[in-house]
């Protein structure tokens, strides 16, 4: 709750600071339309083409992935060694910041949408689409006894490792109210969105390690006693796996149009689902050893052992909470500031604030940068460039998370082609 009042606080501070002003109806921000004065985000946002004021067609898609360390060039420069040795593997650990574990996230969409306005006061939308979200966390114990090794204690817990992995099927359907001007002539135009998906489980896999999972280290030996649960859908399975489930999505947004200004919520993908025919498998490594190489080679020796089959899980969605304030008040710039709350389920994501300008030079031809903050990566940069014209839509936009492109912690991208009859 402190968190979430804390970025109101930003917003608004955000917001005065912006000193909006009457728009002149000869300017450029007189001539964008509303449906197209939405921040474009580069994660998800089940409103994005719903408000857009012509009927068409847009194919969309787009992938963030991060972690909290290493960068790009890490990655790319122990990609590139013939032999990979412990001692390499040791190194990359060290570029992890103290006191902190390996978190892994990652999202990733594309789709088809159909929609488009009903009479000035109504707009609806469907989408048809797959989805992917991933998320693992490494301990901070296991990392420390890989940066320090045992100087100051002798066990390390691997108790709160995981990953989760889910792949799904989607059709949805979502919907636009808008009312105003409300209070007079430059009064606000409020807009309500609402709509669901139908989700259909593809593939998933979940492993968490045993509470008592642990590495002790003594003398020269090293010992570790190890126990991983994996619950996945099955080979055969895959793409046929039964199962179902449901999110549901909302948006309350008000725009001052003379003024230029705009207030928005969104709390989305409010919903789980059910993954049945899973496979349990269950996965040890119990060995003690002076050499490294030895245990390394027990773990590629180990196989999973069949506990199980026809098991069920649940799994809650990555919801999302989302508040974001504009101004167009300039002839051609636009400000955003948006910030996502964190979410802590069994996807975790940390809170995210954007703030971004858009440029239009020419009214259709928006021109996109800004900056990311966030909890994980830290800062980070975004930039696009798009055409909004009267009958097609495109967009191409991405960014660099926890730095600037090759030293970034992770990358995001989006792309969108849209054809308005």
């Amino acid at each position: 709750m402190k968190r979430a009042i804390l970025l109101a606080a930003i917003l608004s501070l955000g917001a005065s600071a912006l000193q909006a002003q009457a728009v002149p109806d000869s300017s450029q921000a007189a001539g964008v339309r509303m449906g197209y004065r939405r921040p474009v985000q580069l994660r998800m946002d089940p409103f994005r083409h719903v408000l857009i004021p012509k009927w068409g067609f847009v194919i969309s898609g787009g992938i963030v992935a991060a972690n909290n360390g290493v960068s790009i060039n890490d990655a790319r420069a122990l990609e590139a060694v013939d032999d990979v040795q412990p001692s390499h593997i040791l190194n990359t650990a060290n570029l992890l910041r103290e006191g902190s574990g390996v978190e892994i996230d990652a999202q990733g969409q594309g789709g088809l949408y159909l929609g488009g306005p009903i009479g000035s006061k109504f707009a609806i939308g469907l989408t048809g689409q797959a989805r992917a979200y991933g998320f693992a966390l490494v301990p901070q114990e296991v990392v420390e006894l890989l940066q320090d090794g045992n100087a100051n204690r002798a066990d390390f817990s691997a108790a709160g490792a995981r990953g989760l992995t889910l792949v799904t099927a989607e059709a949805g359907a979502h919907a636009a109210i808008r009312l105003g001007p409300l209070g007079g002539e430059d009064g606000m135009h409020a807009t309500i969105g609402f709509g669901g998906r139908l989700i259909w489980p593809q593939w998933y896999a979940n492993a968490t390690a045993d509470a008592s999972s642990q590495v002790m280290l003594s003398g020269t030996t090293a010992e570790a006693d190890v126990g991983v649960n994996v619950l996945r859908t099955e080979d055969a399975s895959v793409g046929t796996s039964a199962g179902s489930g449901f999110a549901a999505d909302f948006l309350l947004r008000g725009e001052w149009p003379t003024s230029g200004l705009a207030f928005e919520v969104m709390v989305a993908n409010v919903g789980e689902v059910t993954i049945n025919g899973l496979l349990q498998e269950s996965w040890s490594l119990n060995v003690a050893s002076s050499q490294l190489l030895e245990a390394l080679d027990s773990l590629d020796a180990t196989d999973f052992t069949d506990v199980a089959t026809d098991q069920n899980d649940t799994v809650k969605l990555p919801r999302i909470v989302r508040f974001t304030g504009s101004s167009w008040g300039n002839r051609i710039l636009q400000i955003d500031l948006s910030a996502t709350l964190a979410v802590h389920d069994e996807f975790d994501t940390p809170t995210i604030v954007n703030l971004g300008t858009t440029w239009r030079f020419l009214p259709w031809l928006p021109l996109h940068a800004g900056i990311e903050m966030n909890g994980r990566q830290g800062l980070g940069f975004t930039a696009g460039i798009g055409i909004e014209a009267a009958n097609v839509l495109f967009r191409v936009y991405g960014g660099s998370l926890g730095g600037w492109l090759y030293d970034a912690n992770g990358a995001a991208a989006r792309v969108e082609l849209g054809v308005f009859f």
